[in-house]
């Protein structure tokens, strides 16, 4: 995922360039594929934290995250961004591509927490061969 991320972010202008030739809808489009490159790495987590917590028959969990990462979050620092810091059309992809990284790292900071208090299980005990 890493490898394929680095080839679309630096050929964003090639791959698009082979579905249009509008220089407006190129530039647009190399954009958002150089943002989607780099929010890829982080979407594993949140699939299988979503999973864990099914698994684990705490799905409630699941729909939490699923509500801060996909409307909260994003909501406001949307709202921030554009209505008091004045953001424009590039601006909004670098916030979604902040809020996913930030709410990524808080989804993985959480799950070594949440095995510890909720169901008493440390990660030694996981990962021991």
């Amino acid at each position: 995922m890493a490898f394929a991320g680095i080839i679309l972010f630096f050929g964003a202008e090639f791959f698009v360039s082979k579905f249009t030739n509008n220089s407006e809808a190129i530039y647009h489009g190399a954009i958002y594929l150089k943002i989607a490159a780099l929010i890829g790495p982080i979407y594993p987590v949140f699939f299988i934290t979503t999973a864990v917590f099914q698994a684990l028959k705490k799905s409630i969990y699941s729909l939490y995250l699923s509500i801060l990462r996909l409307t909260a979050f994003p909501f406001l620092s949307l709202w921030y961004v554009i209505n008091v810091r004045g953001g424009n059309y590039n601006d909004i992809f670098y916030t979604i591509m902040a809020t996913n990284w930030l709410m990524g790292l808080a989804v993985l900071f959480f799950i070594p927490f949440f095995f510890r208090k909720k169901l008493r299980i440390s990660f030694k005990k996981l990962f021991v061969f």
